[in-house]
């Protein structure tokens, strides 16, 4: 198993653009603190699976060591950046990332919702690649 560390590395920067791309295809601002824990959940995921499925014991707290700050800052971090992206995101761009499940009044997905959708779209786009 790859050390975290190795995480950036992973696939020449090709997982990170991919991952930023779908993130401000969805309105996340880059400067907030959240956006960068956002994406190194999302590659922490894809490329250790299964060993770091919890996100509160699992990737808050390795991202918070790589940081310097606490898990809870990184959970908070997160929370703001998924707040003001799904506040400046339209209706088209939540629909095709999360489905009817955006529409609805007052929804707004979770950290780990929203890390997951993302893990989810790269996996399948993966796979379409590689047919």
């Amino acid at each position: 198993m790859r050390q975290m560390n190795e995480i950036v590395s992973f696939n020449n920067g090709v997982l990170h653009n991919d991952i930023t791309a779908m993130m401000k295809k969805m309105s996340f601002i880059p400067n907030y603190s959240g956006f960068n824990y956002i994406r190194e959940a999302v590659k922490m995921v894809v490329c250790f699976g299964d060993d770091v499925m919890c996100v509160s014991k699992s990737i808050y707290p390795e991202i918070a060591k790589r940081s310097g700050t606490s898990p809870a800052a990184v959970e908070v971090g997160m929370r703001k950046a998924i707040t003001r992206a799904w506040k400046l995101a339209d209706d088209s761009s939540k629909l095709e990332i999360f489905g009817t499940y955006a529409l609805h009044e007052g929804w707004m997905p979770t950290n780990s919702e929203l890390i997951y959708v993302l893990v989810d779209r790269l996996r399948c786009k993966a796979m379409l690649e590689n047919e």
